[in-house]
């Protein structure tokens, strides 16, 4: 089977990059995570395993493309589908928004070897909860299902960004260094493999009192959309239906989507440190003209119908007295007070692709 091109995918990057993906055996061969997670002590207690995979969370938030700096999926993407421009053209940034990309692009290469260590991390987790007695069965469910989902997310945007990959299931270095690439469809089968198990593993209800670690809900989402990706629709429409159907989970004001705890948030990423926001803000949100280093194009900014709410709610302008330049706004705070704390975190999933994914799986039934 193979994923559907939704027309409101945001993945176009794959098209062009897919291609360079050459010599799989040497370009799998990434090194050891410098957090080293497979040690038995780690799995000694629940503390210890909850902060290794902790740390996991971390390196998605502030050093992989997950995150929302300039180097993450959000301004790849954006540059290179042309929905920003790009104002320094000294940046690396700049073969994505000029599509010169070369296989030898070092933001090409660490997109992989990043996504490929999170694997990594992950399966650490699982080998090493796999092999410990000393960790309380409900603890090491938890824990299980919030790995098999984190491998299952990385590899969604693995065989989105490059086609063909290989899906890694063991920190054995020998294995994964001979790994080839795997046939898409395949892919989707693993990953939806490890999605129904996390779902039975994973408890409903968030384990704290924030959504920075996935329920079984969050693995709902993700499944949803991967079953509509393969065009399994009945299947993604009922995932979906299973989410929008909890009573914890509700559209909310549009000023209100990107503050934590939102009731809209499916999963956040919480910020580093209790006095910080989003990357995101800091990232896009500019206050001089012309902008340092990148802006909305004019082109997308004018696309929004007469009226729409997400035009003056999540767009912001500078203006020069001759010039207009548009900036996007869902994260709206770049700093943060130590008196209040973070009030916004990122937004992985929320209840309105839910929405969105249902109506395209029930116009396909």
């Amino acid at each position: 089977m193979k994923p559907f091109n939704l027309c409101y995918r945001k993945l176009v990057l794959y098209s062009v990059i897919a291609h360079f993906f050459m010599g799989c055996n040497e370009f799998v061969e990434v090194g050891i995570p410098q957090s080293e997670l497979v040690r038995e002590t780690v799995f000694s207690d629940g503390a210890t395993a909850k902060a290794a995979l902790m740390d996991i969370y971390g390196q998605m938030r502030d050093i992989t493309v997950f995150n929302g700096n300039l180097f993450g999926f959000s301004s790849l993407l954006g540059h290179y589908s042309d929905e920003l421009i790009l104002f320094n053209s000294t940046s690396i940034v700049e073969p994505y928004y000029q599509h010169t990309i070369v296989p030898g692009n070092f933001i090409l290469s660490t997109i992989w070897n990043n996504c490929y260590n999170l694997v990594y991390a992950s399966n650490g987790i699982l080998e090493g909860l796999e092999k410990s007695t000393h960790i309380e069965k409900e603890v090491s469910d938890q824990l299980k299902g919030e790995a098999l989902f984190v491998r299952a997310f990385v590899h969604f945007y693995l065989v989105n960004l490059f086609g063909d990959v290989p899906y890694i299931t063991t920190t054995d270095y020998n294995v994964s260094s001979k790994v080839s690439r795997m046939d898409t469809g395949e892919v989707y089968d693993l990953m939806i493999a490890d999605l129904e198990q996390a779902k039975k593993l994973l408890s409903e209800e968030y384990i704290s009192d924030e959504r920075v670690r996935p329920n079984r809900y969050t693995a709902s989402a993700l499944l949803s959309r991967v079953f509509l990706y393969a065009e399994l629709w009945t299947l993604a429409e009922a995932e979906a239906s299973e989410v929008l159907e909890q009573a914890m989970y509700g559209l909310t004001p549009l000023q209100e989507v990107f503050l934590k705890n939102s009731q809209e948030a499916i999963w956040q990423f919480k910020p580093g440190t209790p006095t910080s926001n989003t990357l995101q803000a800091q990232t896009f949100i500019f206050s001089t003209s012309p902008p340092h280093t990148t802006a909305l194009s004019e082109t997308l900014v004018q696309s929004f119908d007469p009226g729409d709410q997400r035009l003056s709610s999540w767009v912001g302008s500078i203006e020069d007295g001759d010039n207009t330049w548009y900036y996007a706004h869902k994260y709206k705070l770049n700093t943060a007070s130590e008196e209040i704390g973070s009030e916004e975190y990122t937004v992985v999933f929320r209840l309105a692709e839910q929405y969105l994914i249902r109506a395209e799986a029930r116009a396909q039934i």
